[in-house]
């Protein structure tokens, strides 16, 4: 990713400080032309609007015949906005310095689970082009992919930047002279490059940072219109590396040449007086609105829209008036509710943000963007013990993301998300199953995906499904954040398979010495004894010590409710629930006493509750969250 105007991944170009006049003005409609993976608004002609959309539709279908996957659909449509000149999309441009960039266009790309924006003044649309399909290429292969290699991720961007669509013809690759003038002074070693990762100096420090792209441009340029078979070469290598093979041995096996001799192929290539660009005929049809489909947009619905960008921009006041003008009009709009909802969420008034985002929902049924969106919300909001989530959250969260895959059931995103709310509350873990696979079907390359399959086999005892899943991602590369929960999960099923080879001694021993030893015989025992009648002998167990400043209770474990930020146990103990939170599940002890149940640790309500000793820490300042320590298992017939 390159940086221009600030550190959010908003990116623009220069443009000339000579612009013709304004020509945006209030009184002229907003019109919308909708394809695929893109809404394109706009105040021209719903011809203007339907070229740019067409653009950017079949730029995906070029970036998706050499990276499988990148043609899978957004969860959200990229939104796009086009402003006759500077001057009438000054007001939605980032700020610098305190004053607005002097910018031709910028995309502010988001995440999967948030909206996008392309923003750009037409006047000089080719100027910010080359920006805005670099950053839209990132988009599009984070979509499709989890782990996706630095230099790869960063070189098929510069590849495609250059994209120019005229008519039915394609071209992409052009030759970026600025690159291939620096790689003819400098260079540096592919066994460097490919190790880079988002922390490398490499890739963070000034003139490195400029080699870095110039060499990840290159090496793309060269396996795709260098080589023969490049495009199949690249997609061997993206599958290697996503199984977890190293990004170099990776490489190697994919083009059938070990790095060294590679590298001594791209050095050569870098040096030739001429280098080419692919020219393709695009017979792929994109689905986009014809002109005469343009809609016109409401006039709070518009002015929603346009808070938005300011909100992506960073520019708060300004969004705010506009946006709760536009929530306040009559009759109400489902876009300016949700505009106002994304408002009260980045002025940290959370409190106030359910009600509109709740009434978005409910006046846009068939919106999938609201729906996906309200189901995520109501997630996250539960998930970080908000008082905002409504009673029935897991419910409420599975209807509106079901509704989001009813009018859009190719989305991946969706489909994962749905899975992951049917983890929550009483799980379903058949339709949880049965989602997050239809998720991987369309996007087999996320890992992401993957873990959450990983841990819905945890948690339904599939343990050989669960080890050969979790063991995979746990050796793949990338930020790591996957392979340390897939880590985390496999120690879990280790953790489980000692208590039970535990249980299975212990029986054993029992077996071989019937008696045991009596309460009076416990006395001298430095450990706090338990009591079991098992027929005329009792069996003691010792139960963990009691440290400073925690406390102990017996009761009974209703649920385990898990959450991507904290996993909580809720115990029914003398009339009332003692609830504590862990930041994972590893951070607590688990224990199991006796051979007369078989323990599974998994998330959701308790079907019959354990009887349990539940161990926590109360919060230091009084408020906020218990923190559990220990929760030790009884058998199920215990009597203390």
């Amino acid at each position: 990713m390159r940086l221009a105007v600030d550190m959010k991944r908003i990116l623009a170009v220069m443009i000339a400080a000579s612009l013709a006049p304004a020509t945006f003005a209030a009184d002229r409609p907003w019109r919308v032309i909708r394809g695929r993976d893109v809404e394109v608004f706009g105040q021209q002609s719903p011809r203007t609007l339907r070229e740019t959309a067409v653009e950017l539709e079949q730029f995906r279908f070029v970036l998706g015949n050499l990276v499988r996957g990148a043609r899978q659909p957004q969860p959200i449509p990229t939104e796009v906005y086009l402003f006759d000149d500077y001057e009438a999309m000054k007001p939605f441009v980032p700020l610098y310095q305190g004053k607005p960039a002097s910018i031709g266009g910028y995309c502010h790309c988001a995440s999967a689970d948030q909206a996008s924006f392309i923003v750009a003044a037409l006047s000089r649309y080719s100027d910010s082009s080359e920006i805005i399909y670099h950053e839209y290429s990132h988009l599009l292969l984070q979509n499709a992919m989890t782990s996706v290699p630095v230099w790869f991720n960063e070189g098929v961007a510069e590849f495609f930047s250059t994209f120019k669509l005229r008519g039915k013809e394609a071209a992409v690759g052009r030759p970026i002279v600025r690159h291939l003038e620096l790689l003819r002074e400098r260079f540096i070693p592919l066994t460097e490059l490919l190790a880079v990762d988002h922390t490398s100096p490499l890739y963070n420090e000034g003139t490195r940072r400029s080699i870095f792209y110039a060499e990840s441009w290159a090496l793309v340029h060269y396996l795709v219109l260098g080589r023969p078979g490049g495009g199949q070469a690249v997609n061997k290598y993206v599958s290697a590396y996503a199984a977890g093979a190293r990004s170099q041995d990776a490489l190697a096996d994919a083009v059938g040449v070990p790095i060294t001799k590679l590298d001594d192929e791209l050095r050569r290539y870098v040096q030739q007086r001429m280098l080419f660009e692919a020219k393709l005929t695009l017979s792929d049809s994109v689905q986009v609105d014809e002109p005469e489909a343009a809609a016109t947009v409401a006039a709070p619905d518009a002015a929603a829209r346009l808070g938005e960008i300011q909100l992506s921009t960073d520019r708060v006041d300004e969004a705010a008036p506009r946006i709760e003008a536009a929530a306040a009009a009559t009759p109400p709009a489902g876009r300016a509710q949700f505009a106002l909802a994304k408002l009260r969420l980045q002025q940290h008034r959370n409190a106030d943000a359910s009600p509109p985002l709740e009434k978005a929902a409910a006046l846009a049924p068939d919106d999938f963007s609201a729906q996906y969106l309200y189901g995520l919300t109501v997630l996250r909001n539960q998930s970080e013990s908000s008082s905002n989530a409504p009673a029935d959250w897991a419910q409420t969260a599975r209807t509106a993301l079901a509704r989001a895959v009813a009018i859009h059931p190719d989305s991946a995103a969706a489909q994962a998300w749905l899975g992951y709310a049917f983890l929550q509350g009483a799980p379903n873990f058949e339709a949880a199953r049965d989602a997050t696979l239809r998720a991987l079907t369309l996007a087999p390359a996320r890992l992401d995906y993957k873990l959450q399959l990983g841990e819905i086999r945890v948690r339904t005892g599939d343990v050989a499904g669960a080890r050969q899943l979790l063991s995979s991602i746990a050796n793949i590369g990338g930020d790591g954040r996957e392979a340390a929960e897939a880590t985390r999960l496999l120690r879990l099923l280790d953790e489980r398979e000692r208590l039970a080879a535990d249980r299975l001694a212990a029986t054993a021993s029992r077996r071989a010495e019937p008696t045991v030893e009596t309460a009076d015989a416990s006395r001298d025992n430095p450990m706090e004894s338990v009591r079991e009648p098992v027929g005329s002998t009792r069996t003691m167990f010792e139960l963990r010590n009691v440290q400073t400043g925690e406390q102990r209770v017996l009761g009974v474990l209703v649920a385990i409710d898990c959450g991507p930020a904290r996993v909580r146990f809720r115990v029914r103990a003398n009339g009332r629930d003692v609830e504590a939170a862990a930041k994972r599940m590893e951070d607590v002890q688990l224990i199991a006493y006796g051979n007369k149940q078989a323990i599974s640790i998994s998330c959701g309500a308790r079907v019959p509750p354990d009887t349990v000793y539940f161990t926590w820490t109360p919060p230091a300042a009084g408020d906020g969250d218990a923190t559990a320590v220990a929760v030790e298992f009884m058998p199920r017939d215990y009597v203390p």
